[in-house]
This record gives C-alpha cells, sequence and structure tokens, in this order.
C-alpha cells in the first residue's frame, strides 16, 4: 500500500505515504530512511503550496529523526518551526509534541534541568488534553525520562518535572 502511493498517489496521497513511510522506518528500519522520507513529504506538500499542518507534523518527525542521527542543530530547527506552527494553527498536540522533542534537544546539548522543566510541560499538557503520544513517539519518550533521572536523581528529575508541569507552553520555549 504505501509503497504503491508513493508511487502512483497523486501529490497530497504521495506526501502522506511518505509520512507514512517514515514512521515505519524511523520505529523499526532505518533513521536514514525515514529521515530521506519526512524530507520527501515536506518537499511534496511544499510543491503543492504548503499545507502547514503536514509539514509541520513532518518537521517534527524529521527532528526525531535528526536527534536519533546526533544532529541536534536541525532536530532543534525543526521542533521549533514544528512548535511555531503549532502555535499558530491552534494544535496543542502539535505544538507539546515539539516541546518535548526541544526537551531532547536540550538534554543531548547537556542541559538536563531545563529539558526536565520542558517535559514536566509538556507531560502536563498532553494529560490536560487527555491525550498519550503515539507508539512511535513513546520510544523517545521513556528514553528521555530514563536518561534525565540518570543524569539529575530521580528527586532532582521530579522536582524540575514539577516545576515544568507549572510552566505555560507558550512561556517554555526560550
Amino acid at each position: 500500500g504505501i509503497q504503491l502511493m508513493t508511487q502512483f498517489g497523486d501529490g497530497w496521497e504521495q506526501a502522506q505515504a511518505y509520512t507514512m513511510l517514515g514512521e515505519v522506518e524511523r520505529e523499526y528500519g532505518s533513521v536514514e530512511a525515514a529521515s530521506a522520507a519526512y524530507e520527501n513529504a515536506i518537499r511534496l506538500v511544499r510543491s503543492m503550496g504548503g499545507e502547514r499542518f503536514l509539514i509541520a507534523v513532518n518537521q517534527h518527525n524529521l527532528g526525531q529523526t535528526c536527534l536519533l542521527m546526533g544532529d541536534f542543530t536541525k532536530a532543534d530547527e525543526q521542533f521549533r518551526e514544528s512548535f511555531e506552527a503549532g502555535r499558530q494553527l491552534l494544535g496543542a498536540k502539535l505544538t507539546l509534541y515539539s516541546l518535548a522533542g526541544l526537551a531532547a534537544v536540550a538534554h543531548a546539548r547537556g542541559r538536563s534541568s531545563t529539558a526536565a522543566r520542558l517535559l514536566g510541560c509538556a507531560d502536563t499538557q498532553f494529560a490536560r488534553i487527555g491525550y498519550e503520544l503515539h507508539p512511535a513517539d513513546q520510544s523517545p519518550r521513556i528514553r528521555l525520562e530514563t536518561a534525565l533521572r540518570l543524569a539529575l536523581g530521580d528527586v532532582a528529575y521530579e522536582e524540575l518535572h514539577a516545576e515544568g508541569a507549572r510552566i505555560d507552553p507558550d512561556e517554555a520555549v526560550e
């Protein structure tokens, strides 16, 4: 199905297929292939006039793959663009996914305290809207919390996570 859509679908169907392919590759295959799939989806959507939400979803997904590949600068750029699009489109889930991504970037850059606060903000807002992460985003979330607890200790992590819970997402991003 996905392969047929990428080959024979119209531009919109191809972009959606590349998004799905990226999710499968990120979770079960190659992060390089996932990155290429997300970039193809973004390119296709932009070539058709740009449906902002689908572009932003793929930017978030590309940010996740950049984290896995160790490209923290590109990951940060993708998450920030996705975060801003989420704010503009009033897309709470997109904004919060991006905030969790920015937490992972902060930790990767040695700013674990900031990461714990950002994650606390995202987690609290996800709970407030009654949303659970998609399976492809659960693994990075679990890995991040584990790494933060290791870096900070459980008590400090819990305190910083609780501080983040009191921050508005719009104020959380520097």
